[in-house]
C-alpha cells in the first residue's frame, strides 16, 4: 500500500509539472499573438490619424470594432458608431448604403453574442430594410440569418428555422459555402431543441464536409467544436471529447486564442460530466491563466460560471458563489443580461439543493425579472418550473401549481419537448403532494409519452417510480379489497418497469427506489417471499450508495485541496489581468515609448508567470497546514459516517426473526416495515448533520417496536412531545443512542415486569429540553446484572459529534447523564437531558 501511494504521488507531481510547462508554453504563444494584435491595433490607430479619406476611416473604425468584439463591448460599439457617424455624413450613394447596412449587421451580431435580442433586432431590421433597398443579396442573407438567431434566443424556434431557410436559399445562389456551413449549424441547433437528434446530427456534420473541401481550417475547427457540443448534450462524452480535441488542435495551429479557450472550456465541461473534477478544474484554470494575456471577457465569464458548477458539486459552496458573482460582474459590464439571469438561476439552484427554498426564490426572482424585462423566452420555462419546485418544498402548492403550468405553457408554445416532459413530471409531483392522485397520474402519463420518442430513459425510470409510489399511496387508502389489489398490481407493474431500466443502466439510486416500492407492494399483497427478495435488494443497493457517498466525499476533499492550491496563483493572475486591461484601455494615446513599455511589461509578466509557477510548485511551507486541513475534513466525514450507521448485528438478527415468523405471525410484516424504515431513514440522513425531531422520533419508534417484539415484551413507553416541536432540528441519532442504551443496559438486565421508558420534550426559555429516562438498574448496578452486548461506541461517537458541532456553533448543545436514586439512595434508573438553544439548531456543516 505504501509503495502504491508513493507511486501515485510521483505520478501526480510529474503530471503537475507537465501541465504547468504546457500551460506556460501555451501562454507564451498567446502572449506573442497578443503582442501582434496590439501592434495591429496600433497600426490601425496610426493609419486612422494619418488618413484624410472618410472611406478609409470607415473601414478602420469597423476593423477596430471587430478587434474589440468579445473583449470590451463598449469599446467595440464606440468604433462601430464612429463608422456609422461618418457614413451618415457622407453621400447617400449605393456604396455608402452598403457600408451602412454591413455595419448594422456587425453591431447586430455583437448583440446576439451577449444575447441582447431586442437591441440586435433593432440593428438587424435597419440592415434588412437597407439591403432590400440597394438589392444586396449578400447583406440580406446575413440579416435573415441574424433574424433567425434572434428568434432562437427568444425561444421561438419555428420562425427561427423559417429565417434560416430563407438565408440558406440566398447563400446557395451566391455560392458562399462558408456561410452555408454556418447556417447548417444554426439549423442543427433548432433540430436539437425540437428533440430530433438524427436530423441535428446530419446538419452539424455537413459543415465538416464543406470545410474539408474548401481547406478552411477555421471553419473545420468550428464544425468539430459544434459536433462536440451536440454529442455532449446527447450524453456521448467520449465522442464529444474527441471532437473538442480535434477542434482545439486546429485552433492552436491557426493561432486562434478564442477558439482554443472555447475548446478548453468545453473539455472542462466533459470532465465535469464524467465526475473528473480535478481535470475539470485544471481546464478551467488554464482558461483563466491564459485569458489574462488578452482578456476575452465573454469566455472568462463563461469559465467562472463553469468553475462555480464544479465547486458546487464538490461542496465548496462559498467558492461557487464567489465565481458566480465574478461571472455576473463581467456580464453586467458586457451587457449580457441573459447570462446574468443564468447565473442568478444557478445561485437559486444552489440554495434549493441546500434546502433553503426561500433564499432560492430570492435569486430565482432576480433571474425572472431579467427575463420579463428583456422578453427572454429561452430558459424561462425551466426557471418557472424551478420556482414552482421551491414553492412545492415550502408547501405553498397553489403557487407551485401556477408556476409549473406557466412553464408547461411556454414549453408547449415553442415545441421544447425535453423540458416540457420534465415540467409535466414536476406538476405531477405537486398534485401527488396534495393527494390529487388522478391528476398526478394524468400528467405523468403525458410526460412518459413525450420521453419515449426522445429516448430519455433515466427520465422514464423516474416517472415509472413516481407512478408506483402514487399507486402504493392510493392502495393504503383503499377501503375495498378488490380496488386495493388493483392499485397494488399497478404499483408492481410500474415499479418493475422502473427497476428494469435502472438495472440495465446500472443506476444504483433508482434501483434502490424501485426495489423499495416493489417491497411495499408485495408486502401489502401478502407475497412475503418477493417482498423479502426486493427488501434484500434495497438493503444491498443502500450499502452501495453508502460506499459511493464515501468515495465521492474523498474525491471532493481531494478536489477542494487541489482547488485551494491554485487559489493564490489565480488571485495573482487576476491582479495582472486588471493591470493589463488598464494598459489596453489607454493604448490609443500612447506613443512609441509606450510601445516599448508594453514589451517590457509583457516580458515581465512572462517572467513572473514562470517564476510564480515554479515557486508555487516547489514551496512546501504550507504543505503541513493543507495536510492538517485534509485530516480535519476526513475526520469530519468519518464522524458523519459513524454517526449515521445502524447496528448491522441488530438489524440482521431482527430480519432473521421476522423472516421466520412471516408464515406464523400476522405482525411480522409490521416488523419488517419497521426494519426497512430504519434502514431507509439512516441512509437518507447519512449526509445530513441535522434532522428534525419528527424524523428522529420516527427512527426511535421503529427501534422500540422491534425491541418490544423480539427482546423486551413487557416494555412500557411514555412519549410526550408536542407536535409544535416536530420541525425543530437536532443532531442525528442524539435521541436514538440514549434510548438504545436505556433499553439494553438499563431495562433489559432488570428483573420483574415494571420496565418503563419515558421520552419528553419541553420549552425551556429560548431552548428545547429533551429528557429520556428509564426505571432500570442504573449505570452502576448494570455491572452486576446480566451481561449485555455492546461496545460503548454509540456514546463515544455521539460525544465526538457534539464536540465537533459545539466547536462550530456559538450556542453549545448540552448533553448530560443523571443517575436516578430512590429514597434509600439506591440506583433506580438513568436520565439523559439534552438542551438545544434555538440558535444552535442551525448546524453548520
Amino acid at each position: 500500500m505504501e509503495n502504491n501511494e508513493l507511486c501515485f504521488i510521483k505520478k501526480h507531481n510529474t503530471n503537475n509539472f507537465v501541465k504547468l510547462f504546457a500551460s506556460t508554453l501555451l501562454t507564451f504563444v498567446f502572449l506573442t499573438q497578443t503582442i501582434t494584435n496590439l501592434l495591429a491595433n496600433d497600426t490601425l490607430v496610426y493609419q486612422l490619424k494619418s488618413t484624410k479619406h472618410d472611406s478609409t476611416k470607415i473601414r478602420i473604425y469597423r476593423e477596430l470594432g471587430a478587434s474589440w468584439k468579445g473583449k470590451q463591448t463598449d469599446t467595440a460599439l464606440f468604433y462601430y458608431n464612429k463608422a456609422l457617424g461618418l457614413i451618415e455624413k457622407g453621400k447617400k450613394n449605393k456604396q455608402n448604403k452598403y457600408q451602412f447596412a454591413k455595419t448594422h449587421v456587425e453591431i447586430a451580431l455583437l448583440y446576439t453574442d451577449i444575447k441582447l435580442a431586442d437591441k440586435a433586432k433593432f440593428h438587424d431590421s435597419i440592415a434588412l430594410v437597407t439591403a432590400r433597398a440597394i438589392d444586396s443579396p449578400e447583406i440580406l442573407a446575413k440579416a435573415l440569418n441574424i433574424k433567425g438567431i434572434i428568434y432562437y434566443l427568444q425561444g421561438d424556434y419555428g420562425p427561427a428555422l423559417n429565417y434560416y431557410n430563407k438565408a440558406l436559399n440566398l447563400v446557395k445562389k451566391l455560392g458562399d459555402k462558408r456561410f452555408e456551413a454556418k447556417i447548417y449549424s444554426n439549423m442543427g441547433i433548432i433540430q436539437f431543441m425540437y428533440g430530433n437528434m438524427d436530423s441535428a446530427t446530419i446538419y452539424f456534420k455537413r459543415p465538416i464536409s464543406i470545410a474539408k473541401k474548401l481547406g478552411d481550417k477555421a471553419l473545420l475547427a468550428g464544425a468539430y467544436n459544434n459536433v462536440g457540443q451536440l454529442y455532449y448534450f446527447m450524453g456521448d462524452l467520449s465522442e464529444s471529447a474527441s471532437n473538442y480535441k480535434k477542434s482545439k488542435e486546429i485552433y492552436i495551429e491557426i493561432q486562434d486564442q478564442t477558439g482554443v479557450l472555447m475548446c478548453e472550456n468545453n473539455l472542462g465541461n466533459v470532465y465535469f460530466a464524467k465526475a473528473d473534477y480535478l481535470s475539470a478544474l485544471e481546464s478551467y484554470n488554464t482558461v483563466i491563466e491564459i485569458n489574462t494575456s488578452f482578456g476575452d471577457k465573454i469566455e472568462l465569464a463563461r469559465t467562472y460560471h463553469n468553475m462555480a458548477q464544479v465547486y458546487s458539486r464538490i461542496g465548496a459552496l462559498l467558492d461557487a458563489t464567489n465565481n458566480l458573482l465574478k461571472s455576473i460582474e463581467i456580464k453586467q459590464k458586457l451587457g449580457d443580461k441573459k447570462g446574468m439571469a443564468a447565473d442568478y438561476s444557478f445561485l437559486g439552484n444552489m440554495q434549493a439543493n441546500k434546502n433553503h427554498p426561500r433564499k432560492a426564490l430570492e435569486y430565482y426572482n432576480k433571474a425572472l425579472n431579467i427575463h420579463n424585462k428583456n422578453n427572454f423566452i429561452d430558459g424561462k420555462s425551466t426557471l418557472l418550473s424551478s420556482i414552482g419546485s421551491a414553492y412545492n418544498i415550502l408547501g405553498i402548492t397553489d403557487s407551485a401549481e401556477v408556476f409549473n403550468e406557466r412553464a408547461i405553457e411556454i414549453s408547449t408554445s415553442i415545441g421544447d419537448k425535453p423540458n416540457l416532459s420534465d415540467h409535466l413530471s414536476n406538476l405531477a409531483q405537486v398534485y401527488k403532494k396534495t393527494s390529487q392522485y388522478n391528476k398526478a397520474i394524468a400528467y405523468l402519463n403525458k410526460s412518459i409519452e413525450l420521453k419515449k420518442p426522445i429516448e430519455d430513459t433515466e427520465g422514464l425510470c423516474n416517472n415509472y417510480y413516481l407512478m408506483a409510489n402514487i399507486y402504493n399511496s392510493m392502495a393504503t387508502k383503499s377501503v375495498e379489497k378488490a380496488d386495493k389489489q388493483n392499485k397494488l398490481e399497478k404499483a408492481i407493474f410500474y415499479a418493475t418497469k422502473s427497476f428494469k431500466i435502472a438495472k440495465a443502466k446500472d443506476l444504483i439510486n433508482p434501483i434502490s427506489n424501485a426495489s423499495l416500492e416493489l417491497q411495499k407492494a408485495y408486502a401489502a399483497s401478502s407475497n412475503y417471499k418477493k417482498a423479502l427478495h426486493f427488501s434484500n435488494i434495497h438493503i444491498q443497493t443502500a450499502d452501495s450508495l453508502q460506499k459511493l457517498a464515501q468515495t465521492e466525499a474523498a474525491t471532493f476533499a481531494e478536489a477542494r485541496w487541489q482547488a485551494g492550491k491554485k487559489q493564490q496563483q489565480i488571485t495573482f493572475l487576476e491582479k495582472q489581468e486588471k493591470l493589463q486591461n488598464e494598459l489596453i484601455a489607454s493604448k490609443e494615446a500612447e506613443n512609441s515609448k509606450q510601445k516599448a513599455f508594453i514589451f517590457t511589461l509583457v516580458a515581465g509578466l512572462l517572467v513572473l508567470l514562470l517564476s510564480g509557477g515554479l515557486i508555487i510548485y516547489f514551496i512546501q511551507k504550507q504543505r503541513k497546514l493543507r495536510h492538517q486541513q485534509q485530516l480535519n475534513k476526513i475526520s469530519s466525514l468519518k464522524l458523519e459516517n459513524a454517526r449515521n450507521r445502524v447496528s448491522p448485528h441488530f438489524l440482521f438478527n431482527s430480519l432473521n426473526t421476522v423472516q421466520n415468523e412471516l408464515g406464523k405471525n400476522t405482525e411480522a410484516s409490521q416488523r419488517l416495515n419497521a426494519i426497512v424504515n430504519m434502514l431507509r431513514n439512516s441512509l437518507l440522513n447519512i449526509e445530513k448533520p441535522s434532522i428534525t425531531v419528527e424524523q428522529e422520533l420516527d427512527f426511535v419508534n421503529n427501534f422500540i417496536l422491534l425491541q418490544k417484539a423480539g427482546f423486551i415484551t413487557d416494555l412500557q413507553t411514555e412519549i410526550n412531545i408536542d407536535k409544535n416541536f416536530y420541525q425543530q432540528k437536532l443532531p442525528a441519532m442524539i435521541m436514538q443512542i440514549p434510548v438504545e442504551n436505556a433499553i439494553k443496559h438499563g431495562l433489559a438486565p432488570k428483573n420483574g415486569s415494571n420496565k418503563t421508558l419515558k421520552i419528553e420534550a419541553k420549552q425551556n426559555g429560548a431552548a428545547l429540553k429533551i429528557s429520556i429516562s428509564d426505571n432500570g438498574v442504573g449505570r452502576n448496578a448494570k455491572q452486576n446484572a446480566m451481561p449485555t452486548k455492546g461496545t460503548g461506541t454509540g456514546l463515544k461517537v455521539l460525544s465526538q459529534t457534539l464536540h465537533l458541532l459545539n466547536s462550530r456553533n456559538k450556542e453549545p448543545i448540552l448533553f448530560s447523564i443523571i443517575d436516578l436514586k430512590n429514597e434509600e439512595n439506591k440506583n433506580c434508573g438513568t436520565k439523559v437531558e439534552i438542551v438545544v438553544v434555538k440558535k444552535s439548531l442551525v448546524i453548520k456543516k
